[in-house]
């Protein structure tokens, strides 16, 4: 199912509200996951040709998170990931823009909207568990001034 969903981040996980349906409910926890794959859609690096050097809103990463099948246990209640009465192997979250790091000035901009470091940091604390990584896909346009203590693969475009 596709549809827009507010994301309150958790130290164990993080729960997806339909904000127009507040009975839809995503709610992930870290013992769910078993990867996760960082990357861009293609279309989003002829974007970042063309901000090159431009201090504009960049396109947000989409993240895929692998969920675990846990087989039910008797008495033990279903613990996979449900939505509509269905255990879902996957989601797929498309970031919203970051901001802009320096302004038109050339200065650090101390905004209010996260920046993908937030994200990483937001993302990485609440669905790894202890031995998890995420897997960040590249390419040579795509360089985060943050330090990512995971898995990179470089990709081409």
């Amino acid at each position: 199912p596709r549809g827009k969903f507010t994301a309150l981040l958790h130290t164990n996980g993080i729960i997806f509200t339909n904000p127009k349906k507040a009975e839809e409910v995503i709610s992930i926890a870290k013992e769910n996951v078993e990867s996760i794959v960082w990357f861009r859609k293609p279309e989003d690096y002829k974007k970042l040709r063309g901000l090159s050097g431009k201090r504009k809103s960049l396109p947000g990463h989409v993240v895929l998170v692998c969920l675990k099948k846990i087989e039910e246990e008797e008495g033990d209640g279903n613990k996979n990931v449900i939505f509509r009465n269905k255990a879902l192997g996957q989601v797929c979250i498309q970031l919203p823009s970051y901001p802009p790091v320096v302004g038109d000035d050339g200065a650090a901009v101390d905004g209010a909207e996260p920046t993908e470091e937030d994200w990483w940091n937001g993302i990485f604390t609440a669905l790894c568990p202890s031995g998890c990584s995420i897997t960040r896909v590249n390419c040579s346009l795509d360089k985060p001034s943050y330090s990512t203590t995971t898995t990179t693969t470089n990709g081409n475009v």
